[in-house]
């Protein structure tokens, strides 16, 4: 398996947070973010750091793929100024052919069928 490059934000020599992408042609694509304090902004400078990666490798734009219920991920990339330019419906409902151990329904009762594309043009 293949390491993917990853962004780490620190905080007096403890780890805080963490972005890993791919880097495609045209693109690179958001892998996971993950902020370990939350609302403090650390998601949102972690965001920042991969936007000027991206640009200074003259990529056109950073991707991100989120599903139908997390609404959190879509409240956070949606207000750092990303746009959803697709929906996969029912690739998680796939997805689970594969991987029965996917829940079908979250905590806030929502059902968990599609993945959405978010993009950011740079």
């Amino acid at each position: 398996m293949s390491e993917l490059p990853c962004i780490v934000a620190y905080k007096n020599n403890d780890i805080v947070g963490l972005l890993t992408y791919k880097v495609y042609d045209e693109y690179i694509e958001i892998i996971s973010l993950d902020s370990f304090v939350e609302n403090k902004g650390i998601g949102s400078h972690l965001l920042n750091y991969a936007e000027i990666i991206a640009s200074d490798m003259s990529k056109r734009s950073i991707r991100v793929i989120t599903t139908n219920e997390n609404i959190k991920a879509l409240y956070f990339y949606q207000k750092n100024k990303y746009r959803i330019t697709d929906v996969i419906f029912d690739a998680v409902t796939e997805a689970r052919k594969i991987k029965p151990s996917i829940p079908t329904i979250d905590k806030n009762g929502i059902e968990i069928r599609d993945e959405i594309v978010l993009r950011k043009c740079l």
